[in-house]
């Protein structure tokens, strides 16, 4: 029996209030595998690409979501004895006459890399297919470059893949990229400013070497015509994520994926930068080893900070895991998010992330778990989160609900290297600090002016109270 894939699309509108949150799963009609993919459009509007499997046909299918997350339209396109899957994480991108390009791959007596193009409303403007009737190929990622041209990044049978086209998807090179004795994969690309692409995915080698037969990161520079000019691995000893790459503002590289431990298989998610030439500038890991811990979308916001999402497994439940640093990799803030409780154990996983226009996040990925016990359930996941990371449900509310109160209290400075002060027009009764997983981590003498912050650097919650009763929450950031 034949099963093929969904391309699901959902639009999320009219997000006007501040703070927006919430943490919505989509299973349309079938088994959704999750979701790779996620743009916004125009100031406020969320689309969103995921993959299921559903017997005997191909069906994309538009939801147009309110600014709760509500379904308020929907809209479906069939297609037959096809099987369509999207790319690697973030493999579409918008373009610049307001439309979306999208790489992946398409199977149907063979397989094929394919170049789509979108409209706003989800309806398919063309298709453009690319490799033989014989070997394996598809795409993984896709970008528009600045003359109209698109690229587009891969593999096929004999390594990493890169395509050029010109604006309508018609092909003006192909590379391949392999090394004798290593199998090579590319998953993301990134126009650089002279011209030319970094490549980033894996490469395992299969010769005689210290860690045989792992996949280690991996970055290849290439020219403007795909020619290679330097590669860069990032040696682990066990296999580690692709390399997610992305271009900083200073020229220099940077990529998301995980590092293992030599004593143990066990990871981290980690940040990597390397200079223009591929040297290594610093490599940071955040938080604890577990087995399945990385970082697989990278993205550096308008202020050089960093931002970044992935998974961590953490005993029965992987959270979805998303992480803001400075320009040199600092964690910020660190988030872990599950869908819902009641499925455990269960897997969260976040592939894709965007800002939105009052400073906040909207992330896609996948969820997984036995709901309440009973039956298996495999959903595309959207959460969306405000400036610090923070859904509603796992940061401490109140703060909005007793602005007053917010405003005779101050706490500076913040950001903060460790100590704050703190100043109150009212007499305090507690004083307490909290961690991003809402657990309590200190509690302060209520007389005190000033106070140090736990050692670990991230968002904190300072949670006040005052002689009268009432409660004030406050968000701090130690660097």
């Amino acid at each position: 029996m034949k099963k093929f894939l969904i391309i699901l699309i959902i639009f999320v509108q009219g997000f006007t209030a501040p703070a927006q949150s919430f943490n919505k799963s989509f299973d349309i009609n079938g088994y959704t595998l999750g979701s790779y993919n996620i743009e916004v459009i125009g100031f406020d509007s969320i689309l969103v690409f995921a993959p299921a499997i559903v017997t005997n046909k191909l069906f994309i299918q538009n939801l147009l979501l309110n600014q709760q997350g509500d379904t308020t339209y929907m809209k479906k396109l069939e297609l037959v004895n096809k099987s369509v899957a999207t790319g690697w994480a973030n493999s579409t991108a918008p373009t610049k006459d307001g439309n979306f390009i999208m790489g992946g791959g398409w199977q149907d007596t063979a397989t094929f890399g394919y170049l789509m193009k979108y409209n706003s409303l989800g309806d398919t403007l063309w298709t453009k297919t690319f490799g033989d009737t014989v070997n394996f190929h598809t795409f993984r990622q896709a970008k528009e470059l600045a003359n109209g041209d698109f690229i587009v990044v891969g593999q096929n049978i004999s390594g990493g893949w890169l395509v050029r086209t010109d604006s309508l998807g018609n092909q003006k090179w192909s590379r391949t990229y392999s090394g004798h004795g290593d199998v090579e994969t590319l998953t993301s690309v990134y126009p650089t400013t002279d011209g030319g692409f970094i490549l980033g995915g894996a490469r395992r080698h299969l010769v005689p070497h210290p860690y045989t037969n792992n996949y280690d990161p991996y970055l290849i520079k290439v020219d403007s015509a795909g020619r290679k000019q330097w590669t860069y691995i990032h040696d682990t000893p066990y296999d580690d994520a692709n390399a997610y790459v992305i271009q900083s503002l200073d020229d220099n590289y940077v990529f998301g994926s995980s590092i293992s431990n030599p004593n143990i298989n066990r990871r981290k998610a980690a940040l990597v930068k390397v200079d223009a030439n591929g040297n290594l500038l610093w490599e940071k890991s955040y938080g604890t080893q577990s087995g399945d811990h990385a970082l697989v979308r990278v993205m550096e916001l308008a202020d050089s900070s960093l931002l970044a999402v992935g998974t961590r497994d953490v005993g029965p439940i992987n959270y979805g895991l998303m992480i803001k640093t400075n320009a040199h990799g600092d964690s910020l803030w660190v988030g872990e998010y599950e869908h819902d409780i009641s499925w455990r154990p269960s897997s969260n996983e976040l592939w894709d992330v965007a800002p939105m226009a009052d400073g906040g996040f909207v992330a896609c990925g996948e969820t997984r778990g036995r709901t309440n016990g009973g039956a298996f359930q495999q959903d595309a996941w959207v959460i969306r989160v405000d400036s610090l990371g923070c859904l509603l449900s796992s940061c401490l509310v109140g703060e909005e609900s007793l602005k007053p109160k917010a405003e005779s209290l101050k706490l500076y400075p913040n950001p903060t290297s460790g100590l704050l002060n703190i100043e109150s027009e009212e007499n305090l009764s507690r004083i307490e600090i909290y961690n991003l997983k809402g657990q309590k981590v200190k509690e302060v003498n209520p007389t005190e002016s000033q106070f140090e912050l736990p050692q670990e650097s991230g968002l904190y919650f300072i949670r006040v109270t005052t002689q009268s009763g009432e409660v004030v929450n406050k968000k701090v950031v130690k660097q």
